[in-house]
């Protein structure tokens, strides 16, 4: 008499435990919601003009932009205040608007002077290019 050859039936029994391994107890349960962007709403320094560290010389004038805080409200409305170094004086100025943000995408519109669309990330908002210093501008918090 022949031995039994248990190598077919060991097959068969190892195929069927995956099949039922890969079955599981249900579905599997659906992925975690995607993160929300991050918001702008807060308050920013102004840290670079034109890939550069403040003090940024402003072009044709005797001055630079020394510092800057952009101050960003739940209620639309934003506020700009730049300080200036000319020569010995220190000059402020103020802008203000309104905003509206799509996912990652802010864009501010200032009462006077034009719009600028900016780029929200947790830490920073890069403007690509701003149309008051035609170079790219970002602020950090």
């Amino acid at each position: 008499m022949k031995p039994f050859n248990w190598r077919p039936l060991i097959r068969v029994v190892l195929f069927a435990a995956l099949v039922v391994a890969g079955c599981g107890d249900g579905p599997l349960p659906p992925p975690p919601p995607p993160e929300p962007p991050p918001s702008a709403i807060g308050r920013w320094t102004l840290s670079e003009i034109g890939n550069e560290p403040l003090p940024y010389p402003v072009p044709s004038e005797p001055c630079a932009v020394a510092a800057g805080t952009l101050t960003i409200r739940a209620d639309a409305s934003f506020t700009l205040a730049l300080t200036l170094a000319c020569g010995p004086l220190t000059v402020g100025g103020n802008a203000r608007g309104t905003w509206v943000q799509d996912g990652t995408v802010a864009t501010f519109t200032p009462e006077d002077g034009c719009a600028e669309t900016a780029v929200v990330e947790t830490r920073a908002l890069r403007i690509a290019r701003s149309c008051e210093f035609d170079v790219p501008v970002v602020f950090t918090r």
